[in-house]
């Protein structure tokens, strides 16, 4: 089963996108992305070679070989990556989309990011 379709119920999350506009979802995006971190993203995300690397070092990616999904590079499209491509403008479905995605399997080990080449520039 890919990690997108795993169903994750968070009440917590689902009263949040309640209160969440797209005009809400839009403006915290681009605060949050605004300056160094935005542009730290949008360097990782046009730097990176997709060989795979990280998936090598991931336990997650490791234990779910025949699924892509788990891999590193995969869960920041779906993510972060996507809000900078979409320059913030997702709305309450993709945000729990995206959520989906990223946990529970990402655990920020800090394993994948060391064997990238960006890794010198990450705070790990």
């Amino acid at each position: 089963m890919g990690i997108e379709k795993r169903l994750i119920e968070d009440a917590n999350l689902t009263r949040g996108m309640q209160l969440a506009t797209p005009e809400r979802i839009t403006k915290v995006i681009r605060d949050v992305l605004k300056g160094e971190v935005g542009a730290r993203v949008k360097v990782y995300e046009q730097t990176c070679m997709r060989c795979g690397a990280c998936a090598k070092a991931c336990h997650f990616s490791l234990s779910h070989p025949d699924d892509a999904s788990y891999t590193p590079v995969a869960k920041l499209d779906k993510t972060i990556f996507k809000m900078v491509r979409e320059s913030g403008k997702l709305n309450a479905e993709q945000m729990r989309a995206s959520r989906r995605s990223r946990t529970p399997n990402a655990t920020c080990a800090a394993a994948a990011s060391i064997t990238v080449p960006w890794a010198w520039t990450s705070p790990t």
